[in-house]
């Protein structure tokens, strides 16, 4: 696990973001073609789960990626980079690691040896078709504002065909072994709330796609890359009225009747008990169907883990039931 080490007999793959629920996934799939040698940069490397057979194909470079220059000369020997590090909080944070790090990270590639770049956006700034919308920008959190300038900055880089942009949906993933996302360790945290969200619907939409079907596509259109730049990944759109079925289904809470809430009673219910409701998350309200032109791995002649939502939620399940 040497910090310096090059493998010039393999194709180098650079991975950032590597101790988190997708960068798990994204090294177990490199980790099945055996022409790669994987370069992780990672803070605590105590946090990655993989064996001692595993390592002989990973070289760690410890470091923090704000610090990314330190390690210039390692990236002009890559020939792939996954780019997964992300920063969540705070203004000046996000605009550092979100856009301003990861121009000068891409920038310190071989521009002669480096083949593609996969680069993790996030839907959440798209709009009908898979457009960037404006509102992303005027409204959007720190982080969604830092995703929209980045997807613009990439734009512009004179490399930006070897750049595949990739927007996740909702992620799920992780398990005991593995860590799992957000969403998937909010399934079980916000049950109670079913006790009462089960006896109303609400209009809306959604795509849902697992960590282990991220990586397939990452990996596979890394590797098979061709003059699309741009991918929404995610399953077929489930509706907010679904979802609530197979939750209520799948945890025995039945409600004994439904009632309507439409877009105008949640502004209405939020006034009534005081309840702020910011620009970003009233343009979210007023256009529910955050749904796309999606691909999942079937897509790309591979198997999905997980298609539908049932399916992953009785997962999610059967993973919490007490041995």
């Amino acid at each position: 696990m040497s910090s310096q080490s090059i493998n010039q007999n393999k194709e180098n793959v650079f991975i950032t973001g590597a101790t988190g629920c997708v960068g798990h996934y994204l090294i177990r799939e490199c980790l099945k073609n055996p022409n790669f040698h994987i370069h992780i940069l990672v803070r605590k490397p105590e946090k990655l789960k993989f064996s001692k057979e595993d390592f002989k194909k990973i070289t760690l470079h410890i470091g923090d990626f704000k610090q990314i220059e330190k390690h210039a000369e390692i990236i002009k020997e890559m020939d792939y980079i996954i780019h997964s590090v992300t920063e969540w909080w705070g203004a000046e944070q996000t605009r550092e690691v979100n856009v301003d790090k990861t121009k000068e990270f891409f920038m310190m590639a071989d521009q002669d040896r480096l083949k593609q770049i996969i680069y993790f956006s996030t839907a959440s700034i798209l709009g009908k078709n898979n457009q960037v919308v404006k509102e992303a920008e005027l409204y959007g959190s720190d982080y969604i504002k830092s995703k929209y300038y980045a997807y613009h900055m990439i734009q512009s880089l004179p490399f930006a065909n070897k750049i595949t942009t990739v927007f996740p949906t909702m992620v799920f993933g992780g398990d005991n072994h593995y860590p799992k996302s957000h969403i998937t360790k909010g399934v079980y945290s916000t049950l109670h709330y079913l006790n009462y969200i089960r006896f109303i619907y609400v209009n809306g939409a959604f795509h849902f796609i697992h960590a282990d079907d991220i990586a397939k596509v990452a990996v596979y259109v890394m590797q098979n890359p061709t003059e699309q730049k741009e991918y929404v990944l995610g399953n077929k759109e489930v509706s907010i009225k679904e979802a609530i079925t197979v939750l209520y289904t799948l945890f025995n809470k039945k409600p004994w009747f439904k009632i309507y809430v439409s877009e105008k009673i949640i502004f209405i219910l939020a006034k009534i008990f005081r309840i702020k409701i910011g620009k970003w998350e009233e343009y979210c309200i007023n256009n529910p169907y955050m749904t796309f032109n999606t691909v999942s791995p079937e897509d790309f002649g591979l198997d999905n883990t997980f298609s539908n939502l049932e399916a992953l939620i009785n997962d999610i399940k059967l993973m919490n039931k007490p041995v």
